[in-house]
């Protein structure tokens, strides 16, 4: 006999969580996972910028480090996924039909959060006209939102990386391309690649390395020697943050360094692999949960925000504090993401 929720749970559930909708004939659930955890690792990059330590001493502070270290994965992560996920469309659709259809679900949540952000009051007060134009030219409305302006740019690149993806050389000068970026990671994250259509630039091999993976697919040994390659990823960065951290310059840390890109490779193909052996069932519910990340994305900071308000100084310095404001700006995000959802208007904006 089938037991059944309790009326209160299954009242929750479907209140926490994104509607139905149309589910895939065979729903990725490696993707889904793998969604489901960068935005996790996102909240916990933004966890210790919202919280600075105010105490905690030495190893307070090298924790914080390890926590932050361990999560700059997720950055390079998504972009792979969005390369990974696009190839199936780069495809079988023109370039102007795929630029329409994509560009479509980008620029509306970009204008309608950018607004938000924008004409939110903050500490300083209101912004003049004159630096919120020059807020949104480099592309920070909001200091998160410039991932999406780099994810319309990649838009722009999408069919140019989805046909360097099919041929092996072209792979080879785009790896090549990538060990430039790595080398000097912080001179791709300012001046003129702080703009439009010019920030996507040093993203797009991460992107087309996600259309070959799509392309060639994951095999078995490739799986292996990616979770074996993440468990070598975490043990390094944990020891560079527990023992040397002082040491070692800040690029090592950035989305775009060796330890960003390293990991969010990683971690992709490990969790897309991984993916395969997930019953359907599991697969199903972890992409209902997943359709909610776009939006907690948007809506994480306000949450975050609002924590800093109401919590007392100090609540963070503690390992088991940042842990739990973790878990509990994911929740609130993700429920209010999937609230969104359900609203005709604003699920185009999540």
């Amino acid at each position: 006999m089938t037991r059944r929720l309790p009326r209160w749970l299954a009242v929750a559930a479907g209140w926490l969580l994104p509607p139905r909708g149309r589910v895939p004939a065979e729903p990725d659930g490696g993707s889904a996972l793998l969604r489901l955890v960068a935005m996790a690792a996102v909240i916990g990059i933004h966890v210790n910028s919202f919280f600075p330590l105010s105490g905690g001493g030495d190893i307070g502070r090298r924790l914080a480090l390890l926590g932050s270290s361990c999560c700059f994965w997720c950055v390079p992560a998504f972009v792979f996924l969005s390369g990974y996920h696009a190839m199936g469309g780069l495809e079988t659709l023109p370039a102007r039909t795929y630029w329409r259809k994509r560009l479509g679900r980008i620029l509306l949540p970009l204008l309608f959060w950018g607004l938000v952000f924008t004409w939110m009051p903050s500490g300083s007060g209101w912004r003049g006209i004159r630096a919120v134009a020059h807020d949104w030219w480099n592309c920070v409305p909001a200091f998160h939102l410039w991932y999406i302006f780099m994810l319309a740019g990649l838009c722009f690149l999408a069919p140019l990386c989805g046909r360097l993806a099919k041929h092996g050389p072209a792979c080879a000068a785009v790896a090549l391309f990538q060990v430039a970026v790595m080398a000097d990671p912080l001179f791709w994250s300012s001046g003129v690649f702080r703009h439009p259509l010019s920030i996507s630039l040093p993203y797009a091999a991460l992107f087309t390395f996600g259309c070959r993976f799509a392309f060639r697919g994951i095999g078995r040994t490739a799986g292996r020697l990616a979770a074996l390659s993440c468990v070598a990823y975490f043990c390094c960065m944990a020891f560079i943050s527990l023992r040397g951290a002082e040491r070692i310059p800040y690029p090592v840390f950035h989305y775009l360094g060796i330890g960003g890109v390293w990991g969010g490779l990683s971690v992709s193909v490990a969790l897309l692999h991984a993916g395969r052996s997930f019953s359907p069932a599991v697969s199903a519910r972890l992409y209902r949960l997943s359709k909610a990340v776009f939006g907690t994305y948007f809506v994480h900071p306000i949450v975050l925000a609002a924590f800093a308000k109401v919590l007392p100084p100090g609540f963070a310095d503690a390992v088991w504090g940042r842990l739990a404001l973790l878990c509990a700006a994911f929740v609130a995000s993700m429920a209010i993401a999937a609230q969104m959802l359900k609203i005709p208007f604003l699920r185009r904006t999540v």
